[in-house]
């Protein structure tokens, strides 16, 4: 089983990715931070509202993450590094925009990040990504370098060694009878083209053909030495120039 934690510390991609998920976070933090902020002296709220900030910064946070994400496909911090939210397995719903931000509270994302670190899969992936089939990945020129990632998330299914060929008799039952072997005088001997007791094939009609003695036409010139003219083999195997009557 390989995880992200066994090629985080040599991959570069990996590396690049979750310091650029850093940044990213860190930059939608402040934004939220001054959304808080902002509202806080909109409505002078009083000591009840410190009490409760952690838990009205993290509705707000869970707000502003799915409303971007369901809007630009993902926050303005992910904008800003070239990184973007998409589903696995086609449109990102909003179902799964949620359940993917419910760890943005404080310490959970780290849990959730270490969880998904530790598992087997894509290592972009928090744990929660993967049970709501999201990924962040990069937009830019080099987001080539990634495919890597995703090909992790699908390893092909282990597949069985083929297992020779066996008859399906029911055990116990004999062997079907082979076909005995001939006898030591009827086998083939080293160097011998056919089996004893074969006839020979029929010997041809047509004349065999001797390649090392040509023909008469071949051995005799196709024209004349003298004039040039053509030659004309006779019937006694003579050539005859048809210009000159030179013969050969």
């Amino acid at each position: 089983m390989v995880t992200g934690f066994d090629i985080i510390g040599h991959n570069e991609a990996l590396q690049e990715h979750w310091i650029r998920r850093v940044v990213a976070i860190i930059i939608d933090g402040v934004i939220i931070s001054i959304i808080v902020w902002a509202l806080n002296l909109l409505f002078r709220a009083g000591p009840w509202w410190w009490a409760s900030w952690g838990l009205l910064w993290w509705a707000i946070a869970i707000l502003y993450f799915v409303i971007c994400e369901m809007t630009i496909a993902g926050s303005p911090g992910k904008r800003i590094m070239s990184l973007e939210v998409v589903g696995t397995e086609g449109f990102l719903s909003l179902s799964s925009s949620l359940i993917r931000n419910i760890s943005k509270l404080a310490f959970l994302v780290i849990i959730d990040w270490l969880v998904g670190m530790f598992t087997e899969g894509d290592p972009r992936q928090k744990y929660l990504d993967r049970i709501a089939n999201t990924v962040v990945r990069r937009t830019d020129a080099e987001a080539y370098k990634e495919e890597q990632f995703r090909q992790m998330a699908y390893v092909p299914p282990h597949t069985a060694h083929p297992t020779p060929h066996t008859s399906h008799a029911p055990s116990g039952a004999a062997p079907p009878p082979s076909s005995p072997a001939p006898p030591p005088s009827e086998q083939p001997q080293p160097g011998a083209t056919s089996w004893p007791h074969q006839e020979a094939p029929p010997k041809s009609d047509w004349p065999e053909h001797e390649p090392e003695k040509p023909s008469p036409d071949e051995e005799a010139p196709r024209f004349c030495q003298s004039c040039g003219g053509t030659l004309m083999v006779s019937e006694d195997g003579r050539a005859i120039c048809t210009r000159c009557g030179a013969t050969y």
